[in-house]
């Protein structure tokens, strides 16, 4: 009885100190946020200071901070400032605490484009030592960087911040992140996006918010011409894309769950077949999606599932890259919230499959608008009648989608995204 007794009373003092732990780490997340919070206010004059500084350089040092291929969206302003005469534009490799194993895939493809590269985890070779005037991180967290690469560390190089996605949302812990408090400037696509990010912030942090327009519209406003056809079939069929999303219910936790791929995904399967004379089609899924079907479908099902995109005479299977697969396409369904923008560009029909999980609410001014420039379906006949129409030339909303193409998803000045980001750096 004696030993229950006191395993009784060390269980009550472990509980107890595990309480004043969280109370504690509670209280130092707080302390910590409002230290940032205010310290923006005084790094603010010393942004003005630097600023003055960096443009009268005659060589710009700017450092792009990169952990991953696939989220990096400012590879064309890296190219236009390796040919502009007062940049030095410098790409720092660095691991990914989140996702293992990016290194590998980025380092072979900036390699193949001869792009120099420093590695920042090699001894000598830190951001402390190149000593970069402006610095871009290609996401807005700190967890996706080693703490010792963070912003935060290196404040002497002024961060400049450009979201890696569309900024579709409103609410404010979605689109107003720390790093933008600190950044020199934060540039956005259009005057919709300024606004909203001007509204979700104070005046006095709302001073950087600049419409430049992006580096992605830059890339996806290419013509076809200038990307690599990866369609299997160019024999005159259409091509369609069928992109789901990977938010099912149940398995995204609090947030975003407005995926119909249990509602539609065998269904699109035997549309491709039924329809394998007129239509070809890439299934683009969201990478997230084959695990979050296995322990639903199971394993042997999924691979069944996606092995048949792959090979039946009229589809492909696509897990990367897609800027081409857009460009050379004829129509795209899906039901992704970053696509309702980016197929935009192709000025092509698309279809957005509705729910009832789906909220529209939740988006800002330019997300709601590019919704709209979508064709809606709730049911397999909606989705077959929107195939019929791509494959008979039917489309009334083409017009408004060349108008909102033209309103939006330019940039300003008449002039590129990446030249107005330069101009801007530059106090042109």
């Amino acid at each position: 009885m004696h030993f229950i007794s006191t395993l009784s009373i060390l269980l009550k003092i472990s509980i107890s100190l595990d309480n004043h732990m969280i109370l504690y780490h509670k209280i130092k997340k707080k302390i910590n946020k409002k230290f940032w919070d205010y310290f923006d206010y005084l790094y603010y004059f010393y942004v003005i200071y630097r600023s003055i500084i960096i443009r009268k350089k005659g060589k710009i040092k700017v450092l792009f901070v990169l952990s991953e291929l696939g989220a990096w969206k400012t590879e064309m302003l890296y190219v236009a400032m390796k040919s502009h005469p007062r940049f030095e534009p410098i790409i720092g490799v660095t691991n990914n605490p989140i996702v293992e194993n990016t290194e590998k895939e980025l380092i072979e493809y900036l390699e193949s484009k001869k792009y120099d590269y420093v590695d920042l985890n090699n001894d000598g070779s830190d951001i402390d030592s190149i000593k970069p005037d402006i610095s871009f991180y290609y996401k807005p967290y700190d967890v996706w960087f080693p703490r010792k690469h963070i912003y935060k560390k290196h404040l002497h190089s002024l961060p400049c911040f450009i979201s890696y996605g569309f900024i579709t949302l409103w609410k404010k812990d979605r689109i107003s992140f720390q790093i933008c408090n600190y950044s020199w400037f934060v540039f956005v696509e259009n005057e919709l996006v300024a606004q909203c990010q001007r509204k979700v912030t104070n005046k006095w942090r709302a001073r950087n918010v600049i419409n430049t327009g992006v580096p992605m519209q830059d890339s996806l406003g290419l013509s076809r011409h200038h990307y690599n056809n990866p369609w299997h079939y160019n024999d005159g069929r259409k091509k369609i894309i069928y992109a789901p999303h990977h938010s099912i219910k149940g398995t995204n936790g609090i947030g975003v769950e407005y995926s119909t791929f249990l509602d539609f995904g065998e269904f699109m399967l035997e549309l491709a077949q039924k329809y394998k004379d007129k239509a070809v089609f890439a299934f683009k899924p969201h990478p997230t999606l084959y695990s979050k079907l296995i322990p639903i479908w199971g394993k042997e099902k999924t691979d069944l599932y996606y092995s048949a995109w792959g090979n039946m005479e009229n589809t492909q299977f696509e897990n990367g890259e897609y800027t081409g697969l857009f460009a050379h396409s004829d129509a795209m369904i899906h039901d992704c919230g970053s696509f309702q923008i980016e197929y935009l560009f192709t000025k092509n029909p698309v279809l957005f499959l509705d729910t009832a999980s789906y909220k529209p609410n939740d988006q800002n001014e330019f997300g709601k608008m590019a919704n709209e420039m979508h064709y809606r379906a709730k049911s397999k006949e909606d989705i077959e009648t929107f195939l019929i129409n791509v494959l008979s030339g039917i489309d009334p909303m083409k017009d408004l989608r060349n108008a909102f193409y033209k309103d939006y998803l330019l940039p300003p000045n008449g002039r590129t995204a990446c030249e107005n980001i330069i101009s801007t750096i530059l106090g042109e």
